[in-house]
């Protein structure tokens, strides 16, 4: 779940509780969707893929 954006990266709360500052909010149209949601006051869970020990934003979708 996104917490907040902060100096280009995303503050997430995981499904276990804790809290990741490390993934940074992904360059166009993603990137601008959700910081629109965030700066509208809206919850969303981000999805997070890793490939090659490296992980991204690639999905949102809003908090049930």
């Amino acid at each position: 779940m996104l917490i907040c954006i902060q100096d280009g990266y995303l503050s997430l709360l995981t499904e276990t509780g804790e809290v990741r500052e490390d993934l940074k909010l992904p360059e166009g149209e993603l990137g601008k969707e959700i910081e629109g949601k965030y700066n509208a006051g809206e919850d969303v869970q981000v999805s997070v893929m890793c490939a090659m020990s490296e992980e991204y934003a690639v999905a949102i979708k809003p908090c049930k």
